[in-house]
């Protein structure tokens, strides 16, 4: 039960409050073979609370759905960046303390994201201490991808934390 919405290209801006639709321009005066480019846009793949993303030695897991058989590795973040082999597989920070407000752009290089048309879904699977870490973005590109995390919360962390990720090619 997926709740399907529209939403129309307003100054190439959108908002919508569904889990999937579609997305139609607002320019009437483009014409049979151009093309518009919407820039800025953040990739968003809506999972209810029920669907927690988790991974096993095995498979990984959208709640009740389960991805068997996935190639899963692990891996450490090193000056901002790590090797991955595996379509999926959970990587551990390498600060122990990410300050309140702060950010990482984590460089995640695996030949198995091919191209940037692949999808990386990546969420937080274990979280620092006292700090409230996100990940507020996912970018793909040949042969590599990078991870973006945040620190939301009211203080520092003070302990490493560890993401979840799945390529979709």
């Amino acid at each position: 039960d997926v709740n399907k919405g529209t939403g129309t290209i307003a100054t190439l801006a959108v908002t919508t409050t569904t889990q999937s639709g579609t997305i139609t321009s607002q320019n009437a005066a483009l014409g049979t073979g151009a093309s518009e480019t919407w820039t800025d846009f953040v990739s968003c793949l809506y999972l209810p609370s029920s669907y927690a993303f988790s991974a096993s030695a095995t498979a990984i897991s959208l709640g009740s759905v389960e991805f068997a058989d996935v190639n899963k590795g692990t891996g450490t973040i090193a000056t901002l960046a790590v090797t991955m082999t595996t379509q999926a597989g959970t990587i551990t920070s390498e600060n122990a303390a990410l300050g309140t407000g702060a950010s990482e752009a984590w460089v995640v290089t695996n030949t198995l994201c091919a191209a940037t048309t692949d999808v990386v879904i990546a969420s937080v699977a274990s979280p620092c201490t006292t700090g409230y870490v996100v990940v507020t973005g996912v970018t793909a590109a040949a042969g590599s991808f990078t991870i973006n995390v945040y620190n939301v919360g009211g203080s520092n962390c003070a302990s490493t934390f560890s993401v979840n990720y799945l390529i979709l090619s």
